[in-house]
């Protein structure tokens, strides 16, 4: 286990003897969510996700010109992007597809998968991002295919041609050529 591992909000070892884990004993004024070892590593280790805010906005793709006290989401009634500020993050209201915006329960679910923290709608099944729009169906209503999607592919149906790149302006592009 490395030291960056201790008191994340993140279980990753339990003690086969004692059940302790490595958050086990973490005085929170003690162990803040924001350390040099969890800022910026695409992991929300603070409720709210403060510790991906800041230097890191602008260098994911999709950080759609949010500012750097907001975060980038699509809409859970219109599947539109918005930047949701930091406050309505972890505020336990569902504002975002996936649950990307209240992460606490796939944490916990699934806290030995690191990157499953796009949670299924109506479901208890969170799953990872690179599984949305990926022609298959990990979610039981698919809305890991249909809902994210809708933005993602530009406003058109989904293809699932590994041949074929959609680019943002719809134009389709064949690969090869």
């Amino acid at each position: 286990m490395t030291f960056g591992q201790l008191c994340n909000g993140i279980v990753e070892r339990v003690s086969d003897t004692t059940n302790d884990t490595d958050e086990s004993n973490c005085v929170v004024n003690e162990w803040p969510c924001s350390t040099y070892y969890s800022a910026c590593n695409s992991v929300w280790n603070c409720p709210d996700g403060s510790d991906e805010l800041g230097s890191c906005q602008g260098t994911s793709p999709t950080s759609f010109n949010c500012n750097t006290t907001n975060h980038f989401c699509l809409d859970i009634h219109t599947g539109d992007p918005i930047c949701l500020s930091k406050a309505r993050a972890g505020d336990g209201i569902i504002d975002c597809v996936g649950s990307i915006d209240e992460q606490e329960f796939c944490r916990i679910k699934y806290s030995d998968k690191l990157t499953h923290r796009f949670r299924c709608q109506n479901s208890n099944v969170c799953i990872s991002r690179i599984e949305i729009c990926d022609c298959h169906q990990n979610c039981p209503e698919n809305d890991d295919e249909t809902v994210a999607c809708h933005w993602l592919n530009n406003g058109q149906v989904a293809m699932c041609n590994p041949d074929i790149f959609r680019c943002r302006n719809g134009r389709n592009v064949s690969y090869g050529n």
